[in-house]
């Protein structure tokens, strides 16, 4: 093969003298010279194609890396450094190019790649062929994915690798690149994501994250890169088969429970190592306790105090713990964090991978339920448990390596999303450590955006957690606590426990301590930095922890009947009179108004309640007033509009008239771009599951109020075509009515719209997971989806080509039947004139035989002249006759006229042409018999190319116009066959029945010819014997006129009886043979 740039002779000898070596040091002193070339010759640039395109080298260098042995004397092993400067010349020349892949031969190099990996090489021998192998499957991906799945048990022979010789620690170098190739695999294949699954890859590397690497403890950088590539691995599968056969496998569940045990974190293993001095008491009894216990375990009788009330009574606890100084607040802040034994930066890593493969296994959600019953005391109770995170009591010992703020907002969003269950949630008393969480952040939380997320994601837990079947019943027992049997006391003995209180009633103490006078006041020593945003997160919480409760106008109702007097609406809307200069003041009304505007909705009787108390009057100066929330309180005074009493005109001075006023002041169209504008961006919302949830409710709302400004400013009028308007006093009224009723129209049009919008948008909803999972693949392997496109057009380019040659082959064909047709329409045209003509031959044949009794007829006369002529002569004329040989006697007239037998020879011809037809006849039959056999084969070949578009359609990866199309043209295709069918079967039948009349036809043709034989050998033995007979009557008569003439007498009486006699003879064969002629007819 001729090259562009034919290499220099000293780089061909050098070429040449590898494929000649006879010895290893030959080989290697050679390649040594070849991979030192550009150093000894820098103005040459070593081309991949002057090696691939050696007639020989290739073959060579595949050689030898397969079987470690030279090519020209397989008895000759070769060294290690042989194979190294091998596997270095592909990677620094030839790896670069696609042609490596292909020769000397399709797969050779691919599979010698895997020949060394396993092969008893050194460990850098074999690491040199994985990172070749990583290289060509990242370089040349598509040619590689199909080498790959091509490869005798290549996939498999991977796979064992990763697992191989796993206690050996000389190994790790080999199975780190084994993973990164099958990461890289994975990644571009999902076919080869599923060989691997089969192959229980993912369950023996889980394995070795517990037996090698020693599962979460200081995470070990194996953990983490095994965790990544089984994340991907699960990713990469779109089957939910698979995700049920992963739980399946024992190994999987069992070591992400591992995994996710936080007792498995290094500063709770070795405590001495971070705990400060004043705790050494504290860890000498933790040490005394076993190290791994259940997670869930019972806490102690401390332990359990340490709910909402204990948070409460906190805040209000002595003076002295409240009036420390900011400056040593956040020095005692991190010494508190230090003496907890939390989880390192490595370990987090592996936590959050190990609770994203717990996601992507429950993403089925016919899966989480079984899940939930067979692991929960384990694996869910483990993710719960790191989502309920808060500190312990100083007394009390930790039992687990804290997570951080981070790690625990991703087990909240898990357990939100997929571990929402109510069984596991009373098992480990959730729903009061929920709480808890809710309204002071979670466990190691330092910044308020942190505990701010923290809390929301808990609220979000509680939405999913919390429906109607428990609302009620806890506002329920929060109006009409049950009876407490009240003992008689007995001296020594304690007064019975008051009742306990339920969730709502800690949640509205937690907003009324919180909302206290002195809490948002501004003194010299009245609070730290810290206590601010303490007391932010509880009152922010315990408002978005309300809000889970009202669900619908009857729960607010309750709601607000359970309100204590610290947590009425007048006692919260004091916060509107407080500075809001401070950035923590910004967070607490927004979420203020956030609660009020779920508070009020729905509830006319909760609006009359606002809009009646006194620090209701700030709302008018916040809505004019530019800040963050100051869309939500439009929101507010739009709710307050739309749900105002109906049966009051005001309330506190508020009147529907007042509060549209105020937004009319403020400017309608500002009024509204702002509420859209804010749903966008809301602001105080740090989760984003409950950022999703806000955003619904919200859009929701928005419409509502727009709605009602719409019918305000139309003046009330309803949505009707009544043009009766008994109260309209002015002409003005009567001018705008049209313009009132065609807002109100578009109002009512823009709710059908809405309703259409969501309905599109509630069926977009179910296509959400599949695409989601398409752009993750997308977005991971844009390479890959290009190369796909590619492969696409191309395809879709062929087989648009194929559909062509497919027409183009269907017409011609069908002009091919078409011609058929017409021939063996005009054959048959010629064989109904060949029928025609036979009968016409017939009818001449016919004619023939009435020529024949003509001639018969004439035979009779001649008798009857004949005896007439003897009469005469008997009576009296013989002188005038001469007896038959003498001179004037008269010639005996013969029994049949010279035509009969030019009649008889042109009866044989006719006979010889109806044979010759019904031969001409027999071989068009066998003509059309072939013609038959031929239109079969052709429907044969027809219906292989339709089964042929059948698996390219099955096999193609077109688009579903393309496939639509090409169904259209396989229906063409079979219909035409079809009819093809029908054609030919009505042609057979048509032949059929021409058959049988030719045969018929050739069977009375046969009779006739053997009849008429038959008729001629009679006729000719009766000519005979009547010509005897009138011989021997000429004679007789001669002899009596010979006889009287020369005796000159009367003829006697005898002989007259023997004319008589012979007459009679004559005259019954006469009539034999006119019965025979009538036969004949």
């Amino acid at each position: 093969m001729s090259h562009s740039v034919p290499p220099p002779a000293s780089m061909q000898v050098l070429l040449d003298r590898i494929v000649s070596a006879s010895n290893t040091a030959d080989v290697q002193s050679s390649l040594q010279s070849a991979l030192e070339y550009p150093q000894d010759h820098p103005d040459v640039t070593i081309q991949a194609d002057w090696i691939l395109e050696h007639e020989e080298l290739p073959e060579h260098l595949c050689w030898m890396l397969q079987h470690q042995t030279l090519k020209t004397s397989t008895s000759t092993a070769i060294e290690e450094d042989v194979l190294v400067l091998i596997l270095k010349l592909y990677q620094q020349f030839l790896v670069q190019t696609s042609k490596c892949l292909s020769q000397p031969e399709p797969n050779r190099f691919l599979e010698s790649l895997l020949d060394v990996m396993d092969s008893q090489a050194s460990v850098y021998v074999r690491v040199l062929s994985l990172q070749l192998l990583l290289s060509v499957s990242q370089q040349h991906s598509r040619l590689a994915n199909e080498q790959w799945l091509q490869a005798p048990n290549g996939l498999y022979r991977l796979a064992d690798t990763l697992v191989k010789d796993l206690e050996n620690p000389l190994e790790e170098a080999v199975r780190q690149e084994a993973l990164a190739v099958a990461h890289c695999l994975v990644k571009q294949s999902p076919p080869m994501a599923k060989i691997l699954v089969f192959a229980e890859v993912e369950s023996r590397l889980l394995d070795a994250t517990w037996t090698v690497y020693k599962g979460l403890t200081q995470g070990n950088v194996g953990v983490r890169q095994i965790l990544e590539f089984v994340l991907d691995l699960l990713t990469a599968l779109d089957d939910a088969s698979l995700h049920e056969l992963m739980w399946q496998r024992p190994s999987v569940p069992l070591r992400l429970t591992q995994l996710l045990d936080l007792r498995g974190g290094h500063q709770y293993l070795n405590p001495a190592e971070y705990v400060g001095k004043k705790k050494q008491k504290q860890v000498k009894k933790q040490q005394e306790k076993p190290k791994l216990g259940p997670l869930s375990s019972k806490r102690n009788q401390e332990e359990e105090d340490d709910d909402l009330d204990t948070l409460l009574q906190s805040t209000s606890s002595s003076s002295k713990e409240k009036k420390k100084s900011s400056a040593d607040a956040p020095e005692e802040s991190s010494e508190d964090l230090s003496d907890y034994p939390q989880l390192l930066e490595e370990e987090e890593e592996v936590v959050q991978l190990a609770l994203k493969i717990a996601g992507v296994l429950l993403q089925v959600e016919s899966l989480r339920e079984q899940v939930w019953k067979h692991y929960a005391p384990r694996l869910c109770g483990f993710v719960w448990a790191m989502a309920l995170t808060t500190p312990p009591r100083p007394e009390t010992p930790t039992e687990f390596a804290y997570p951080s703020c981070r790690l625990q907002l991703s087990a909240l969003e898990l357990v939100a999303t997929k571990l929402y269950s109510t069984e596991i949630m009373d098992h480990s008393k959730g729903l009061d450590r929920l709480l808890h969480v809710v309204c002071t952040g979670g466990g190691l939380a330092s910044s308020l955006d942190e505990r701010l997320q923290c809390s929301q994601a808990a609220v979000a837990v509680l939405r999913k957690l919390l429906d109607a079947s428990r609302i009620h019943p806890i506002l329920m027992r929060t109006l009409a606590p049950p009876p407490q049997d009240i003992p008689i006391e007995t001296e020594g003995e304690a007064p019975p426990l008051p009742l306990e209180e339920t969730e709502v009633q800690k949640l509205w103490n937690t907003v009324a301590v919180s909302t206290l006078p002195y809490v948002f006041a501004k003194t010299e020593e009245s609070k730290s930095h810290r206590d601010e945003d303490h007391l932010t997160v509880q009152f922010t919480g315990a408002l978005g922890g309300l809000t889970v409760f009202m669900i619908d106008e009857e729960s607010r109702e309750m709601l607000w009947q359970a309100t204590p007097p610290m947590g009425s609406l007048d006692h919260m809307l004091e916060v509107l009179g407080s500075d809001t200069s401070s950035p923590t003041q910004h967070v607490r009304l927004g979420a203020l108004f956030r609660f009020l505007c779920y508070y009020i909705e729905q509830s006319p009787t909760l609006v009359q309640h606002l809009l009646q108390s006194p620090a209701s009057t700030p709302l008018a100066t916040l809505a004019t007033t530019t800040s963050d929330f100051q869309p939500l309180v439009w929101l507010l005074l739009g709710l307050s509009l739309e749900y105002f009493p109906t049966t009051m005109e005001e309330c506190g001075g508020w009147t529907r008239a007042s509060l549209m006023e105020v937004l009319q002041t403020i400017g309608i169209s500002k009024v509204t771009k702002g509420l859209e504008a804010f749903k966008k961006k809301p602001q105080g919302l740090a989760c984003e599951l409950e950022l999703q949830t806000w955003q619904t409710w919200y859009q929701q709302a928005v419409w509502t109020v727009r709605k009602r400004m719409v019918k305000e400013l139309a003046g009330g009028s309803s949505l009707d075509d009544s043009d009766d308007d008994e109260h309209a006093e002015e002409a003005s009224a009567a001018q705008l009515r049209p313009l009132q009723k065609l807002i109100a129209q578009q109002t009512e049009e823009l709710e059908e719209l809405r309703e259409a919008l969501r309905q599109a948008q509630s069926e977009n909803v179910v296509q959400k997971d599949q695409l989601e999972l398409w752009q993750r693949r997308m977005k991971s392997n844009p390479t890959q989806l290009d190369t796909l496109l590619n492969e696409l057009t191309d395809q879709t380019s062929s087989l648009k080509q194929e559909l062509s040659d497919m027409k183009q082959a269907s017409a011609s064909k069908e002009e091919a039947h078409a011609k058929e047709i017409e021939m063996m329409k005009q054959k048959l045209e010629e064989q109904a004139q060949e029928s025609t003509r036979l009968e016409e031959e017939s009818k001449e044949a016919q004619d023939d035989r009435d020529r024949m009794e003509q001639e018969l007829s004439a035979l009779s006369q001649a008798y009857s002249s004949l005896e007439d002529e003897y009469r005469r002569s008997a009576g009296g004329a013989a002188p005038a006759s001469a007896p038959p040989g003498t001179p004037g006697a008269p010639t005996p007239t013969p029994i049949m006229s010279p035509g009969r037998s030019t009649e008889v020879a042109t009866l044989r011809a006719e006979n010889e042409r109806m044979r010759q037809d019904a031969k001409a006849a027999d071989d068009w039959m066998k003509m059309a018999v072939d013609k038959m056999n031929e239109m079969g084969s052709h429907n044969q070949q027809l219906k292989q190319q339709v089964a042929s578009l059948q698996q390219q359609l099955s096999a193609g990866k077109a688009s579903s116009e393309q496939k639509e199309a090409l169904r259209q043209e396989l229906e063409r295709v079979m219909a035409q066959e079809q009819k093809y069918q029908e054609q030919l079967s009505t042609l057979q039948q048509r032949l059929q029945t021409q058959e049988a009349e030719s045969s018929s036809l050739r069977q009375n043709l046969q009779q006739a010819e053997d009849y008429w034989k038959q008729s001629q050998e009679q006729w000719e033995q009766e000519k005979k014997d009547l010509q005897e007979q009138l011989d021997q009557a000429n004679e007789v008569i001669v002899a009596s006129v010979q006889t009287d003439v020369n005796y000159q007498t009367p003829p006697h009486q005898g002989s007259t009886a023997e004319l008589q006699q012979l007459r009679d003879e004559l005259d019954s064969k006469a009539a034999q043979i006119a019965s025979m002629e009538e036969k004949v007819a």
